[in-house]
């Protein structure tokens, strides 16, 4: 699945929040070990690589994997796209 990129937007955490439609404090963050690097595109012979989140909306239970990286002095670049959650084992039981 291709990513939606953002360069050049400020790096402040509501601006992530709006991008992606969450309501702030109904979410949850959790890091992964995921990298992912993408060309610069406005130094093409450079690249960025960004860190991957995941953020889950607690109420709707999209979940976004997503990163944001600084590019230079409070400029970011914002990358994301829907999770795709593992499937369900059905044999598995929710109770012990």
């Amino acid at each position: 699945m291709a990513w939606t990129e953002r360069w050049g937007i400020s790096g402040e955490m509501a601006q992530v929040e709006r991008e992606l439609g969450l309501v702030p404090g109904r979410y949850s963050q959790r890091p992964t070990d995921e990298t992912v690097t993408l060309p610069d595109p406005i130094y093409p012979t450079q690249s960025q690589t960004f860190g991957i989140d995941l953020m889950t909306d607690e109420i709707t239970g999209k979940v976004w994997k997503y990163g944001l990286n600084e590019i230079t002095n409070g400029v970011y670049a914002l990358i994301y796209q829907p999770a795709a959650l593992p499937p369900v084992d059905a044999t598995e039981s929710m109770y012990p």
